[in-house]
């Protein structure tokens, strides 16, 4: 076995406070976690002007969308088994090589979350990962984010 395989990723390398000082894995969490809600704009959430207005001939697309059986096993047929579970913890290999056995079963969910115009809560979660970009690894603003999400977010597909 391969040294290299066997030892453990780290994602994020020592971050240095604003006072250049290296900090705990709390205080490194909460560094990231700052530095990425100061990039992102938050929406008004009092005002209904930010938030688009849908006719009734949007919300029947929903209603019409038609797939099959079918679609959704050639859907989980074609995941990346390489990628990483999302915060369901169900891995792409999983959904893949039990296609046939969650075919009917993913396909009732999907159908009745079309039909109720709603997504289960879990598939609407996400795990918020660091990714290094490029120059100093100990600097915060070097790092961006990326979420895992459910894989079972193949009904978007």
């Amino acid at each position: 076995m391969s040294t290299e395989k066997s030892k453990p990723r780290t994602s994020v390398g020592v971050l240095d406070s604003e006072n250049g000082e290296a900090v705990t894995d709390k205080e490194k969490a909460d560094l990231l976690n700052n530095f990425f809600c100061s990039v992102y704009t938050t929406e008004d959430r009092n005002t209904m002007t930010h938030i688009p207005r849908f006719d009734d001939s949007v919300l029947h697309l929903l209603e019409d969308m038609q797939f099959s059986e079918d679609d959704v096993t050639q859907l989980l047929l074609q995941l990346n088994v390489c990628k990483s579970p999302g915060p369901d913890n169900i891995h792409p290999r999983v959904l893949n090589e039990c296609a046939k056995e969650l075919t009917l079963p993913l396909f009732l969910l999907f159908k009745k979350s079309l039909c109720a115009g709603r997504l289960p809560a879990a598939w609407k979660e996400g795990h918020v990962t660091p990714i290094f970009k490029k120059g100093s690894r100990s600097y915060v603003g070097n790092y961006r984010p990326v979420t895992l999400t459910s894989v079972c977010k193949t009904m978007r597909s």
